[in-house]
């Protein structure tokens, strides 16, 4: 059942509609109401649903997000010897705020997270002879794909 519909903009706009009969409804049938959200010009957006009970009708409460972007692979990744330092440097990744750097002693074997750095360089102190790195951009939604 359709109880009412409305033409998204994608700017803020306020929408009200009485859901009470629909509530009603559903409510004396299984119990679950559904809403869906329909709009063919949001298709790649984050739907967020909110609702509010308090003494006052239910609210129901739907925030249009952009779409999340991934960042972009770490590209020209080097490692240089600085005293008894390894210094790992990546160009900055397009949409990245972090770094996820993993490492392992086989090319192929199982890695493991390291550090999370906020910048597009890791140091670490010389422990072992041979460790094989990567590393992951990332951002609040999204990661790249791993880049060994």
């Amino acid at each position: 059942n359709q109880v009412s519909n409305c033409t998204l903009t994608g700017s803020s706009v306020w929408y009200e509609y009485d859901v009470t009969s629909f509530i009603s409804t559903e409510k004396s049938g299984d119990g679950i109401a559904s809403i869906a959200v329909n709009e063919p010009n949001f298709d790649q957006a984050w739907v967020v649903y909110s609702s509010r009970e308090s003494s006052n009708a239910p609210e129901l409460i739907i925030t249009l997000l952009p779409d999340p972007v991934t960042p972009a692979v770490p590209a020209n990744i080097v490692t240089s010897i600085s005293g008894s330092d390894l210094v790992i440097d990546w160009n900055v990744s397009a949409n990245a705020t972090s770094y996820d750097v993993y490492s392992s002693d086989e090319p192929y074997g199982a890695f493991t997270l390291v550090t999370n750095v906020a910048t597009n360089q890791y140091t670490i102190s010389i422990t072992q002879a041979k460790l094989f790195y990567y590393i992951i951009a990332k951002n609040a939604t999204k990661a790249t794909q791993v880049n060994k």
